[in-house]
């Protein structure tokens, strides 16, 4: 593995360190993506390196992480002297400023609008080439210095059912979520699978009969009878006065039936730069009697001296009821305006 450090300071001045470790974690949904180098230099041959300074590190000759540097640990013993540093993408920046006015959407609007609305205002550092127009949004108020734009994004996001994040270039995407797998990748056991460091099936989570009870009169149901046969029969009811129709109720109920119970795996495998967050990737497990594809949702590069290895978490836990029951409401919100 060829690994480059570029450290580049306000004045231009460029940095080249050695490194002795290097360990880069990219997650989903998004949040801040991190990176800790460990540099063979002792603490007084890069003393001109300080928190902030920009970084890109460079795996194979691949632009692979960008963002700036935080405050550095230098390690003293008698024979040595090593320092390592933490760094941050440029994420960090959605997740330090604060949405600082009152913004209010009152009518049907573009979800990504409000987004590049609230970077061309908050964050004009960052570009917004990639950010789509994504589904409507009924209304949306954010008060003054309550949210970051990293928690606005976040939840924008997550009612679009959308991916987001900062990519290498400073610019934002906002895309719809990949469900195809990505080819010439894949995790098999026997092949490049060095460990299975969890596997949870959360049975809890099932729910194959559901019950809706709307304003009077209005109700509906909805039931997996081959999800009962195996994980037996487990209810849930709903009661929501503001449905006012069986139509409604129906749509609550048929969101809420979890048939099957999530699959949520961590694994070690051989180094490899070609997974990412959010790819849908290809998994043969026959262990586990897993032969299917599953969303990532970490990767976790760890390279030292001796060793390339790669960190995923695959799969997707469902989720929570409430946002469930939201979602549905706000189309039916937005349908009940003429809006789809």
């Amino acid at each position: 593995m060829d690994i480059e450090v570029v450290v580049e300071k306000s004045n231009g001045t460029i940095y080249n360190p050695k490194i002795t470790e290097l360990i880069i974690s990219h997650q989903d949904p998004y949040g801040v993506n991190y990176a800790t180098i460990g540099i063979a230099e002792s603490a007084l041959a890069i003393s001109d390196i300080t928190s902030h300074d920009d970084i890109k590190i460079y795996l194979d000759n691949r632009l692979y992480f960008t963002g700036v540097l935080g405050n550095r640990e230098i390690n003293i013993s008698e024979t040595s002297v090593s320092t390592e540093f933490p760094a941050v993408d440029y994420g960090w920046i959605l997740g330090k400023t604060y949405v600082s006015s009152l913004k209010n959407w009152s009518s049907p609007t573009p979800i990504g609008t409000i987004l590049e609305n609230l970077r061309s205002i908050f964050i004009p550092s960052l570009t917004g080439t990639n950010i789509s127009t994504g589904p409507n949004i009924a209304s949306y108020n954010i008060p003054a210095w309550g949210k970051t734009v990293l928690q606005v994004y976040q939840e924008l996001a997550k009612i679009a059912d959308y991916d987001i994040f900062v990519d290498l270039n400073k610019d934002i995407h906002f895309t719809a979520k990949n469900t195809t797998a990505i080819s010439g990748f894949g995790v098999v056991w026997g092949e490049n699978i060095l460990s299975i460091d969890s596997y949870i099936e959360d049975v809890d989570r099932v729910i194959n009969y559901v019950k809706v009870i709307g304003d009077t009169g209005y109700s509906a149901y909805a039931e997996d009878s081959a999800s009962q046969t195996r994980y037996e029969k487990r209810e849930y009811l709903h009661t929501d006065p503001s449905l006012g129709s069986n139509a409604a109720c129906q749509a609550i109920a048929d969101a809420l039936i979890q048939a099957s119970p999530p699959i949520n795996l961590s694994l070690t495998i051989t180094g490899d730069l070609n997974v990412s967050p959010r790819d849908i990737v290809n998994v043969d497990i026959p262990k586990l009697n897993i032969d299917t594809t599953f969303r990532v949702t970490r990767v976790e590069q760890r390279i030292d001296v001796d060793t390339f290895e790669t960190s995923i978490d695959l799969g997707t836990r469902p989720e929570d009821l409430t946002d469930v029951i939201a979602a549905i409401n706000r189309k039916l919100a937005l349908a009940n305006s003429g809006y789809v």
